[in-house]
């Protein structure tokens, strides 16, 4: 559950790129000084006088007559933004600085540090290892062995971060066994601590506690004073419970003085320390309340962040704890956990998944508040000698992995059950806010608004060891339908991670390889929770977890000769429970459901398109778009709209969604679509760009990038994204997946149909052609895409042609209602008369020239 830091946010940020050996004079000694001073203050935690001294910087005459400065004072504005916790400014700043990077090799190296730094803390651990790469190549050709050190351990960091496997943990302990020989050569001394702490991690008994104690001896600031000592105290808790919370009170006393002075990161580490010793040294009731004191500060410090993006972001890099705490709650009963432990555990999961998207929601006032945990009160916490807590070893998962959560009563009945958790937890630590303030699903919600032919299947993935072998949560699958719940067992991160990718890569095929594959993943994820459903449900309502966001649960089978889940069941897609209950219960209302279709859109010149991602190469024109959009209009009716080409743009596109009024109830596009990983507020779907204007600044670039489209007012809308990857991007642990189709929810749809990956323009026109057919005849969102599929199916078509599309949000939605199915069926009788009519009046023209 410990997760392991850059250096860059201890001493480090400021000893190691200060004034070193072949150090540049940027302007002059006295503006050098001003700056290093600004950076001292910034590593105490002292942001405000850091700011006060970074204006007299800005300040000094020379400033005016040196190119470097701005950029200089840039790079301390990124510190400044970073010891704050203020992650989005900061990387807004830096994307800046890098449009025109410096030419100072000392700037540089402050940039890639800043860069590395900002990654590694929004979960982009490739994009961090991959500056601190770069950084140690310039530090060696600028000589400077005391960065040289710093750069070998941030490394090492991003190998511990993730996954979590021994090949991880193999380079991690290469790395810093490096960057240990490299800080004695440089005589840095708090690398030589981190290294020592974790080394002492990584390692057992009396070899951890040597390097801990070593790691006490040369730490000199908060955050590595307190993370050797919690670190200590993590070592000894088996054998020396007492002095391990000892330990664990004087480090978060430590840390709390820190937050103080301004500095929050020492906190939020030393509370999930915190959390591990407690569940060994405290009663059952005291673990739980100070394990969500610490899930608290995490929370505390995400809030600080200004955008959706970089609170999901640096959500992601404390998800283990909430993976930790929910698996440890399910893991107390053994074979059996009770219904409180599996309630909480849900509720535990509630809270990490799709935060940003919920708080967004939240904000905007579309968040219903029906969604409601029940009333707590006051339960004495039992006080007595500290027990001894069940193992933490990982539970095998070869025998019977079915759990029973424990007599279920009825959905109505539920409550007084339920509650007592909430009970225990609030009034032991009356601070955390969660359980009381904010409006997370609980079993009993979703029980009690389930369909009867209707189960959710909520997952959690993460390993059953951490990279330093402690208990890491595990894999877990709650099955929930109206009559109650059941726990299952699932393989680790790794081992699903490997399968699905694995999977993925074989859909284009139809052999036994890739059946018997598509059968193993059905048994290992949701076999026996399938086959312990009541009889009569044939509806799954997923909440994926990691991997599982990129895997078709649709072309799982029950054996290698059965139908895919495709064909049996109907399947929809949701971030999150809590989101799933807004969405089903608080829907606006369409009375026209009618549809905004954009197809074929004329895609604007290299140079109009903004975003570096998007100007590589210009798109081809999607031969077969212009016809999905006339067969959706045909089937929509006359009252929707089709736009294309040069009209089908950016600008457009608002324009009718502002004076519609909410006249079109579907919005449809067929175009192209960018997906950026590393940043995914520059993801888009390409449309064309504004005509009327000249290109400056206010002009509509056809670009209708993830940051416009929550500006959108798609309140109860649904959306079709026929466009490549619209349901995919980065996966970000607890957010999900940041997609353009979250964006779409975020502006107020509550129904979404993208795709997983990139769609073959014939394809897409022949599924989208059989979804309209079956939803404008009064089906279900995702009754209708079952539909699709399955005609697919019967063509010989693979996998890849259409499992990639999936329902996300409301997939119970019935958009067409039976008045409405009789207008859509005249307007497509007269279409087709018209068509008709139209053919033979050619024909007779033809007949009368010829003659």
């Amino acid at each position: 559950m410990s997760v392991s830091k850059p250096l860059t946010l201890g001493l480090a940020l400021a000893l190691a790129l200060s004034v070193q050996v072949n150090a540049e004079v940027l302007c002059d000694d006295a503006f050098d000084e001003q700056l290093r001073a600004v950076r001292k203050l910034t590593v105490k935690g002292q942001a405000t006088d850091a700011r006060v001294e970074l204006a007299k910087a800005r300040g000094m005459p020379m400033v005016a007559g040196c190119p470097a400065a701005s950029v200089a004072l840039a790079l301390r504005e990124v510190e400044i933004l970073l010891k704050e916790g203020n992650l989005a400014d900061a990387d807004r700043l830096v994307h800046k600085i890098q449009q025109a990077p410096p030419e100072s090799k000392r700037l540089a190296a402050d940039l890639l540090h800043n860069v590395g730094m900002i990654a590694y803390n929004l979960g982009q651990f490739e994009r961090a290892r991959e500056s601190y790469q770069q950084l140690e190549i310039l530090d060696r050709q600028r000589g400077d062995l005391f960065n040289l050190a710093t750069d070998i351990y941030n490394i090492a960091t991003t190998y511990l971060a993730d996954p979590p496997d021994g090949q991880m943990r193999d380079r991690a302990v290469s790395e810093l066994r490096r960057a240990l020989t490299a800080a004695k050569a440089a005589k840095h001394r708090d690398i030589e601590a981190q290294v020592h702490l974790e080394l002492g991690k990584l390692s057992e008994g009396e070899e951890a506690v040597q390097h801990l104690e070593a790691c006490r001896a040369l730490a000199t600031i908060p955050l590595d004073v307190t993370g050797c000592l919690g670190a200590l105290a993590v070592a000894r808790m088996s054998t020396d419970p007492l002095q391990a919370q000892q330990l664990v009170v004087e480090t978060v006393e430590l840390a709390e003085q820190a937050a103080k002075e301004g500095d929050p990161w020492p906190l939020i580490y030393r509370w999930s320390e915190r959390m591990l010793v407690n569940w060994e040294v405290q009663p059952r009731d005291r673990a739980i309340a100070e394990s969500l004191t610490a899930l608290r500060h995490i929370e505390e410090l995400r809030e600080q962040q200004r955008d959706s993006i970089a609170q999901a972001g640096l959500f992601s890099l404390w998800a283990e704890a909430y993976h930790w705490l929910a698996g440890r709650l399910l893991s107390l009963g053994g074979d059996s956990p009770n219904r409180n432990d599996t309630h909480l555990a849900f509720i535990i999961e509630e809270r990490y998944r799709a935060r940003s998207l919920f708080d967004s929601l939240e904000s905007a006032g579309v968040v219903p508040g029906s969604i409601v945990q029940r009333p707590i009160v006051q339960r004495p916490i039992v006080q007595g000698p500290i027990p001894q807590e069940p193992s933490t070893q990982e539970p095998s998962t070869q025998e019977s992995n079915t759990v029973e959560s424990g007599s279920v009563p009825a959905p109505e009945d539920v409550s007084s059950s339920e509650s007592q958790e909430e009970q225990d937890l609030t009034l032991v630590q009356p601070a955390f806010p969660g359980l009381k303030d904010r409006r997370f699903a609980s079993l009993a919600d979703v029980e009690a608004h389930l369909a009867p032919d209707e189960a959710m299947l909520s997952f959690q993935v993460a390993p059953w060891k951490d990279v330093y072998g402690r208990f890491g949560g595990g894999s877990w699958l709650i099955a929930i339908t109206r009559s109650g719940s059941r726990v299952y067992k699932l393989p680790g991160r790794r081992q699903i991670s490997h399968k699905v990718k694995a999977h993925l890569g074989l859909l284009d095929q139809r052999d036994k390889v890739a059946s018997e594959l598509a059968a193993k993943l059905y048994e290992e994820l949701v076999g026996p929770a399938i086959a312990d459903l009541p009889p009569g449900i044939d509806k799954l309502i997923t909440i994926p977890d990691g991997d599982l966001h990129l895997l078709p649960f649709g072309t799982l089978r029950a054996s290698p000769e059965t139908a895919p889940l495709a064909v049996t069941h109907q399947i929809s897609m949701v971030p999150s429970a809590t989101l799933w209950l807004r969405w089903t219960k608080s829907s606006t209302p369409i009375e026209k459901m009618s549809a905004l279709i954009l197809a074929d859109p004329q895609l604007p010149e290299v140079a109009e398109v903004a975003g570096a991602t998007i100007t590589r190469d210009r798109p081809a024109q999607l031969e077969h778009a212009l016809a999905e959009g006339e067969a959706v209009r045909t089937y929509m009716g006359s009252s929707s709209k089709l736009l294309s080409g040069a009209g089908a743009s950016e600008a457009v596109l608002k324009q009718q969604l502002k004076a519609s009024d909410n006249e079109f109830g579907l919005v449809h596009f067929a175009a192209h679509a960018v997906v950026d990983g590393n940043q995914p507020e520059l993801s888009a779907v390409l449309l064309a760009a504004d005509s009327e204007r000249p290109a400056d600044s206010s002009r509509e670039d056809g670009s209708l990038q993830i940051w416009e489209i929550v500006d959108l007012s798609l309140e109860g809308r649904m959306i079709v994204l026929s466009a490549c990857s619209s349901a995919s991007g980065s996966v970000l642990k607890g957010e999900g997946v940041m997609s353009l189709a979250r964006a779409f929810f975020q502006a107020g749809a509550n129904t979404v149909v993208g795709s997983l990956w990139p769609l073959g323009d014939r394809e897409a026109l022949e599924l989208f052609d059989e979804f309209y057919r079956h939803l404008t005849r009064g089906t279900s969102v995702r009754e209708a895409l079952q539909q699709a599929q399955k005609a697919m199916i019967a063509a010989g078509k693979p996998a890849s042609a259409w499992a990639g599309v999936v329902v996300i949000g409301d997939g119970a939605r019935v958009p067409v209602t039976a008045r409405q199915r009789i207008w859509m069926a005249a307007w497509a009788l007269a279409a087709i008369v018209l068509l008709v009519y139209g053919v033979l009046v050619s024909r007779r023209r033809r007949n009368v020239q010829a003659s």
